[in-house]
């Protein structure tokens, strides 16, 4: 995975989706690099689908691709559960090849919504 380790990618997709579900996007948005987005949208569309993210019962799912011409990131879009269940939101992060407190360093994207 081109400088991406694939367990330490799957522990840092599952520490962001704690972090969103136990502390919310707001959390999340802490953890994270500095966002394009504001909490408030995000959670304008989180508003749109339920109440809170919720941690699913098996490991999140994550769509994985390369950043064109970036090597050191990685797009993760991640499946999001929320009030308990599977959902179609997608919360877009990038993750860098760049170690923060035992997992690659992110940030949120996008929350996306079809």
């Amino acid at each position: 995975m081109h400088g991406f380790d694939k367990r330490k990618v799957a522990a840092t997709v599952q520490h962001i989706v704690h972090l969103a579900s136990s502390g919310g996007i707001e959390q999340a948005l802490q953890g994270s690099k500095p966002s394009r987005c504001a909490v408030e949208d995000l959670n304008v569309v989180l508003a749109e689908h339920g109440q809170r993210i919720s941690l699913p019962p098996k490991a999140p799912k994550a769509y994985l691709t390369y950043s064109d011409g970036q090597p050191s990131e990685l797009y993760a879009d991640i499946r999001l559960c929320v009030d308990g269940a599977p959902s179609d939101l997608v919360l877009r992060c990038v993750l860098f090849a760049q170690e923060h407190a035992g997992h690659y360093a992110y940030r949120i994207e996008d929350l996306l919504a079809p």
